[in-house]
């Protein structure tokens, strides 16, 4: 996927820590989301326990009140990564990799909780995939002291270890399917290591692989 990224853009990020950017992707590969993210969460409940596993293998104490249907390593959210990978070295100057991605299906009454990520999440990005909220009832994240509204293919580029962020409770009934995608500096040694998250390659599950006692694994 090719994108020009200002110098503004850059700059503005490096600044900030986060860049807005409106209509992402083309329409052609919203429409396959929205169905996919349709379908897919509304067969979910048939994996409810599988997902129960995937979040309790990692020991966390979810952000998202009450709890959110959620998919790690999606594998078409998990195609994501690579599809803005391009975009994210240009604008962080980074050589980044990808760690994890996941989806979530937020509903009425759901709020996420002011947090900063795991060392996964170096570099992250948020961005709504499907939903059938109107744009102008858009659901905010808050970054620091900057509330952001999220409508449908706004993605939002941050630095999720520096700049605390949260969501006030979503209010509106409908439904949205907000794909998070996580990278890592491969050059920076610190971080390198969690290069697709410890997994041997990009759609494994999280729980099939040892963690240490002593690390803070949990899902974004």
């Amino acid at each position: 996927m090719e994108k020009n990224i200002t110098f503004e853009q850059k700059h503005f990020f490096e600044q900030n820590k986060y860049l807005k950017i409106e209509n992402f992707f083309n329409s052609e590969i919203m429409n396959i989301a929205h169905n996919y993210y349709e379908h897919k969460f509304s067969i979910l409940p048939s994996e409810v326990s599988h997902v129960k596993t995937s979040v309790e293998c990692v020991n966390h104490d979810d952000a998202v009140t009450p709890l959110s249907r959620f998919l790690y390593a999606d594998l078409f959210t998990e195609m994501l990564l690579l599809e803005i990978l391009p975009i994210f070295r240009k604008l962080s100057r980074k050589f980044l990799v990808p760690s994890f991605s996941s989806v979530r299906c937020y509903e009425r009454g759901q709020s996420l909780l002011k947090h900063t990520d795991r060392i996964e999440c170096q570099y992250s990005a948020t961005i709504c995939m499907a939903t059938n909220i109107p744009k102008d009832q858009a659901w905010h994240i808050q970054l620091g002291d900057t509330s952001i509204a999220t409508p449908l293919n706004t993605i939002i580029f941050y630095k999720g270890l520096e700049l605390p962020h949260y969501r006030n409770k979503l209010n509106n009934y409908g439904w949205i399917a907000m794909a998070h995608l996580h990278f890592v500096d491969a050059n920076d040694e610190k971080f390198s290591k969690y290069k697709l998250d410890r997994r041997p390659s990009l759609g494994y599950p999280l729980c099939n692989w040892s963690r240490t006692d002593d690390e803070n694994v949990k899902p974004c």
